[in-house]
Parts: structure tokens; C-alpha cells; sequence
């Protein structure tokens, strides 16, 4: 029974992805979950910014999160690198519309590689004016 509580399918939408809390914060956090094997096997991240990114460029973003702080021993190359595969990137600016259909087609593609609707966690890392 205890397995089931952590075989949801979860796609996190990160607003602000390429900002200080999501490099202090947010995916210290989720990488210390993986490396614990706490997240479930069906599990995403879609950072959200202004910047114009590929995702092989945030996942490079991702990868120095975690890199500089110094991990334990579980920590491993092949761990480092399955975790900023978990990794999606979303241009996206809060005033523009066309952004919003982007990013619903993007959890789309998501939903249909894994022939679910996930559970979608939007998480604010941004100014308190864009509340």
C-alpha cells in the first residue's frame, strides 16, 4: 500500500524556473526526493521563463542547481543525469495568451506519452505582483 501513495503521475509547471528560488530552493529539493527515490516513476517538471531556452539548455541550468552544493554518496553521474531528464523547457511570459496554449500542449504531450491525465502543480517562483 505505501508504494501507491507515491505512484501518482505529476507534472510540476514551475513559473520563474530560471530565477534564485528555483536554483536555491525548489530543485535542490526535488533532487534530494529523487536521489531518495521519492518522486513517482512518472514525474515532470515544466520550468516556465522569459529567457529563450531549448531544453537540452535547461537541463544544463538544472544540472549546475544541483552540481555546486556537495551531495552524499548516492549521489552519482547516472543519478545526476536521469534527474535533469525529468526536465522540460516552456518559454512563457504572463501577458501573452499564445504562451499559455503553448505550455497546455506541452502537459498534452505529456499526458499522452504516459496515456494519462497527471495531477498538475503550478508553482509561483516569481515577483508578488505576478500573483
Amino acid at each position: 500500500m505505501a508504494a501507491l501513495k507515491f505512484n501518482i503521475p505529476t507534472v510540476i509547471v514551475v513559473f520563474g524556473a530560471t530565477g534564485d528560488l528555483m536554483a536555491r530552493k525548489i530543485t535542490p529539493a526535488l533532487f534530494s526526493l529523487h536521489l531518495k527515490k521519492k518522486l513517482p516513476p512518472m514525474f515532470k517538471v515544466i520550468g516556465v521563463s522569459r529567457r529563450d531556452m531549448t531544453h537540452d539548455e535547461f537541463r544544463s541550468h538544472v544540472m549546475r542547481m544541483v552540481e555546486k552544493p556537495a551531495h552524499d554518496e548516492h549521489c552519482s553521474e547516472d543519478s545526476l543525469e536521469s534527474f535533469c531528464r525529468l526536465f522540460f523547457y516552456q518559454k512563457g511570459e504572463f501577458e501573452n495568451r499564445d504562451h499559455y496554449t503553448d505550455l497546455a500542449v506541452e502537459m498534452g504531450r505529456i499526458d499522452g506519452a504516459w496515456h494519462v491525465c497527471s495531477n498538475k502543480l503550478f508553482y509561483l517562483a516569481v515577483p508578488p505582483e505576478y500573483y
